[in-house]
């Protein structure tokens, strides 16, 4: 049996850049049981070849799994799927899913929130963040964006309950 942690989807509202090359972004999300991860996906689209850095960290801002500085041509493309295998332990604290991309000609699909939304729901920004640092400092990032925006992000379990 299954058990995804994380699927934030359902149809999202657009496509958009992280904001700035080189920039981390990460999401909240929590794990009821100890489960593996084995793929993470992302709704691409733009222009050009550029690199782009999938992962999770854990709740200290250490990076527990990433793809690495991946290349990609996003243009067409719609739902990318990388391999990840890591095995994630339940926490009344979060993770965070993380993208970095090192360049804006890159969007993701996202789904915007309330801007009235509680602020622990919304993403932290780290810059110079490309690719994905071993750990962050998740007491001082360099921006919270000014209401919650999720990015399609999906992190696929294969063991469970």
């Amino acid at each position: 049996m299954g058990y995804l942690p994380i699927c934030i989807n359902g149809g999202g509202s657009s496509n958009a850049a992280l904001g700035a090359a080189n920039k981390a972004v990460l999401f909240p999300f929590w794990v009821p049981c100890v489960c593996t991860i084995n793929k993470v996906q992302v709704d691409v689209s733009g222009s050009g070849t550029l690199n782009h850095d999938l992962g999770i960290y854990d709740k200290n801002g250490n990076r527990v799994a990433s793809i690495g500085s991946t290349s990609i041509t996003p243009s067409g493309l719609g739902v990318v799927s990388y391999n990840l295998s890591v095995t994630l332990r339940p926490s009344l604290s979060p993770y965070f899913t993380a993208i970095a991309a090192d360049s804006v000609n890159i969007s993701y699909k996202n789904q915007d929130g309330s801007t009235s939304g509680n602020i622990l729901f919304r993403p932290l920004g780290f810059t110079s963040s490309f690719p994905l640092p071993a750990t962050l400092n998740l007491a001082s990032p360099s921006d919270r964006t000014e209401k919650p925006r999720f990015i399609i992000f999906s992190v696929v379990g294969g063991q469970g309950f």
